[in-house]
């Protein structure tokens, strides 16, 4: 039997996000779109973090970037690496019909709360999905193409196109 035990979100009607489990078993909650009830969106920039023992959502910061459908990976180091996504133009929270694609990506870490930007990836790509690698690199598998980060030297390597655009499918 299911228990509700919260809500994981702040914002009834949130659409678009994505979420990864930390080790200490909270769930961080990044990006999505709200709905006024018609074909009109706010989006969100919020990082929030649910923590399952308490049934407590609460604010970690802004990342800056209006996103829905944003990848967010849990890093073998405990940050979480954003990229990609759908959004809105710089410095507008609302729009009708006016989404566009990004090749944004950052880093964030949620001990200290510190942001650092990466310079963007070569293709747009929504719908991605990151794969950390055993020597500390990132596979990003997404719509646009096949990308390798190196969050060290905070450099994406573009490996190629897929030949088939992927926007929604599962890595298992």
């Amino acid at each position: 039997a299911w228990t509700l035990i919260g809500n994981i979100t702040a914002d009834p009607g949130l659409q678009g996000y994505n979420a990864v489990i930390l080790p200490d078993d909270r769930i961080v909650i990044v990006g999505g779109r709200y709905s006024n009830g018609g074909s009109s969106y706010w989006y969100s920039d919020m990082v929030r973090v649910f923590d399952p023992r308490t049934g407590t959502t609460s604010t970690l910061g802004s990342y800056g970037r209006y996103l829905k459908d944003v990848s967010v990976t849990l890093l073998p180091d405990g940050r979480l690496l954003l990229a990609g996504g759908y959004g809105v133009p710089p410095n507008v929270t609302y729009c009708n019909s006016c989404e566009i694609p990004y090749k944004w990506a950052g880093i964030f870490d949620p001990m200290t709360r510190a942001w650092t930007t990466l310079p963007d990836m070569n293709q747009i790509s929504w719908l991605n999905h990151a794969v950390p690698l055993p020597d500390g690199r990132v596979l990003m598998l997404g719509s646009g193409a096949l990308e390798v980060l190196d969050p060290l030297v905070k450099t994406f390597t573009l490996l190629g196109t897929p030949a088939l655009e992927l926007t929604s499918w599962t890595l298992r």
